[in-house]
């Protein structure tokens, strides 16, 4: 039985991850290719707690986010329910593709007051097959809906690299893509 592989999609926040895995997920599927996508509890957090006409107050957002992500188990809750996405598809797919990999997790939790937790994602991760793409953002940042400002965006955008390199201790290779273009091999 072939291993599931993951597809790992990493960039900053409005990067595009959310639309390179739809779109990847589709091409795989019209090859033939036996694929589904685990998409980011996150972002489906972001958008249950933002009424409509609020999609820009980034203040208000991000308050009701956390409030809520702080009731669902902080971090560890959100790599809980991230992990089940990615084991509900193993031995049902050949390739799930994610616009959340684990490490993304172990990023925003790197100064969680869990000593345990981050071991815990890089052990999880360490367990799927993982492919990496690093899409680095070529359009505007688009806010609507998001918990990060450009600024902290571009930060994320800075370190990320280094922090993958580190987490993977490059077993993972990752590679730098622009859109699903550059994937056309």
């Amino acid at each position: 039985e072939m291993k599931m592989k993951v597809i790992c999609l990493y960039g900053e926040p409005s990067a595009g991850k959310t639309a390179l895995m739809l779109s990847l997920t589709s091409r795989l599927k019209r090859l033939g290719v036996n694929a589904d996508i685990a998409g980011e509890y996150y972002k489906e957090k972001v958008y249950e707690n933002t009424p409509v006409g609020e999609e820009d107050n980034l203040a208000e957002i991000t308050k009701r986010t956390h409030s809520l992500v702080d009731k669902t188990g902080g971090q560890l809750g959100i790599f809980a329910e991230q992990y089940k996405r990615l084991k509900r598809l193993e031995g049902t797919v050949d390739f799930a593709v994610t616009d959340c990999p684990l490490p993304l997790i172990g990023y925003y939790s790197r100064n969680d007051d869990d000593p345990h937790l981050f071991g815990s994602i890089k052990y999880r991760h360490s367990t799927f097959d993982n492919i990496g793409f690093l899409l680095k953002r070529t359009h505007e940042f688009e806010s609507r809906a998001r918990v990060h400002s450009e600024d902290e965006a571009m930060q994320v955008s800075k370190e990320l690299p280094g922090f993958l390199s580190n987490f993977t201790d490059g077993k993972e290779k990752i590679t730098i893509v622009k859109s699903c273009d550059d994937l056309d091999d």
